[in-house]
């Protein structure tokens, strides 16, 4: 949970005007507030899920109807493929836009795989272990770039009247929905974890909306009208923070999202090693990474085809199709067989 919590937390590192510049604080945090409880329910079907049977999606679907396990299995390499590039593309083009301009997405991109890929192959417990120590830095980072901005506080920059617009708040709302796809990375690895208790989740969810929260507050009221003409505007603020003399938190910022963006790739690609029945392979997330830098690659020419990876609906669609109603129904199927 801790290490899904850092993953959920890369979305508004990575907020490039998604949330209403038009919407007043107040609208927008609500907006945040109600994308995170739908994140909680998609939650909700693997956590009993693993509370119940102590088990995950894809232990069950083997035992339970074998003869679904491939086109299950097709279908969340498709999701988790999705997901990893959905990150890539975005990462991808913060840094070779904001942090260092010149350099080629593509080689970003490419080295950041190649971590991955490794990661991979030693498994998810590794991978969460390099959350303990991302938790500690992701602490430092937050204190540093808030504490930094609240010198450049400016009540005036923005508004806690409840003031919005219908269109934009719903295109807010759907992107605060994004943190949902940790509901599916947990419903395919919620079988090798233990001592589970419920206020895990409880506590992780309550962490990403102070999170964001604070996020919101700090471009709205620190950075006002320069953050609307911006692109990547967490990126702004921590440009921005400063102590004294001493300014620019980007490094640490960029630290901490390549290292958030890794771990979401990493796991994805450890879901497609379990849906192909493969724990330690190499051949199957090379492969993957393969796909990936194509996707990135197309998608450098093909702003159309980009898009595809960035529409915040699509993405709670399927989310909702992998992580709800498929655990559901495993919850539905294991309930009629202890009747029988």
């Amino acid at each position: 949970m801790l290490t899904l919590m850092l993953c959920a937390c890369s979305v508004i590192l990575l907020q490039n005007h998604s949330v209403s510049e038009h919407n007043s604080f107040t609208a927008n945090l609500l907006c945040m507030l109600a994308g995170l409880l739908v994140c909680a329910a998609a939650l909700a079907p693997s956590i009993i899920l693993k509370k119940r049977y102590d088990s995950d999606v894809p232990t069950l679907i083997g035992k339970s109807t074998p003869r679904l396990k491939l086109p299950f299995a097709v279908l969340y390499a498709l999701y988790f493929t999705y997901v990893a590039a959905s990150f890539l593309l975005t990462y991808t083009d913060l840094f070779c836009d904001k942090y260092y301009p010149g350099v080629s997405p593509c080689m970003v991109g490419l080295c950041l795989l190649g971590l991955c890929v490794y990661a991979a192959y030693k498994g998810v417990n590794i991978i969460t272990r390099i959350g303990v120590f991302l938790f500690a830095f992701a602490l430092l980072t937050n204190l540093l770039l808030f504490t930094g901005s609240a010198s450049s506080l400016e009540l005036s920059n923005g508004s806690f009247a409840m003031s919005f617009d219908l269109r934009e708040t719903a295109d807010t709302f759907f992107y605060f929905c994004t943190p949902a796809f940790v509901a599916a990375l947990y419903a395919y690895t919620a079988g090798q974890t233990r001592y589970f208790r419920f206020r895990q989740p409880l506590l992780s969810l309550l962490f990403i909306a102070v999170k964001f929260a604070l996020v919101l507050f700090f471009v709205t009221f620190s950075l006002g009208g320069y953050a609307q003409r911006q692109s990547y505007q967490t990126f702004i603020l921590s440009r921005v923070a400063h102590f004294g003399s001493f300014a620019g938190m980007e490094s640490f910022f960029i630290s901490l999202l390549t290292l958030s963006v890794f771990m979401i790739i990493a796991l994805a690609l450890c879901c497609i090693n379990r849906a192909a029945g493969k724990e330690k392979t190499l051949r199957l997330p090379v492969v993957t990474a393969v796909i990936l830098f194509v996707i990135n690659l197309i998608s450098e020419w093909n702003s159309s085809f980009k898009e595809l990876f960035s529409n915040s609906v699509l993405m709670l669609v399927f989310t909702l199709i992998v992580a709800v109603v498929i655990p559901a129904a495993y919850i539905w199927i294991g309930g009629k067989k202890r009747e029988a």
